[in-house]
This record gives structure tokens, C-alpha cells and sequence, in this order.
């Protein structure tokens, strides 16, 4: 089955915007977690530092 040039080429920017946004969210969930991790483990030995630190995010 041949598509026309322009099917392929409006295929092919789906197919990118696709992969593009699954790498970005995968990369970006790659790098909270550790994040969320010691957030957690801060939250639990110190409540109130990690709401100084959220609220430093949150500024920021």
C-alpha cells in the first residue's frame, strides 16, 4: 500500500511529536523520583524542613 509523499510526511511529524513527548516524560520522571524519594525521607525525619524546602521550590 504506497502513501503519498504528503501522508508520509504529515505521518512521520505525528510519529516525532509522539516520540518526542514520551522520551521528555520519561526523562522527567527519571529525574523526580529520586527527588520525591528524599523529599519523602526528609518529610519523615523532619516535617519542617521539607516544608521549608517546598516552599523554597515553590518561590523559586
Amino acid at each position: 500500500m504506497d502513501l503519498t509523499t504528503s501522508a508520509q510526511v504529515i505521518g512521520f511529524f505525528i510519529w516525532l511529536f509522539f516520540i518526542t513527548a514520551g522520551t521528555f516524560t520519561l526523562l522527567f520522571l527519571v529525574s523526580m523520583i529520586p527527588f520525591w524519594m528524599s523529599m519523602a525521607v526528609l518529610n519523615r525525619f523532619s516535617p519542617k524542613m521539607a516544608e521549608k524546602v517546598s516552599t523554597w521550590i515553590i518561590e523559586f
